[in-house]
């Protein structure tokens, strides 16, 4: 969860970020981030929607249960 949410430049901030980008971020293929982002999806921590600009892409973003976990964990790792 904190490395896909860091992918973010400010992940407090909840800002999108696209799928793609999180896969290149992480140096993984976007085949083996879809697990991911559908386990953290059915947990309810990440929103995720077609991108407005480009219909392909998928961006993704915190939901507040995300950012609330996402503090936590930045709490105990600082």
């Amino acid at each position: 969860m904190a490395n896909v949410a860091s992918c973010s430049a400010n992940p407090a901030s909840n800002s999108a970020v696209t799928q793609s980008g999180i896969a290149e971020a992480l140096s993984i293929q976007r085949p083996n981030l879809v697990g991911i982002v559908l386990r953290l999806e059915k947990r309810g921590l990440i929103r995720r929607v077609v991108s407005e600009s480009d219909r392909r892409s998928q961006v993704l973003s915190l939901t507040p249960r995300g950012a609330r976990l996402l503090e936590e964990l930045n709490g105990v790792i600082a």
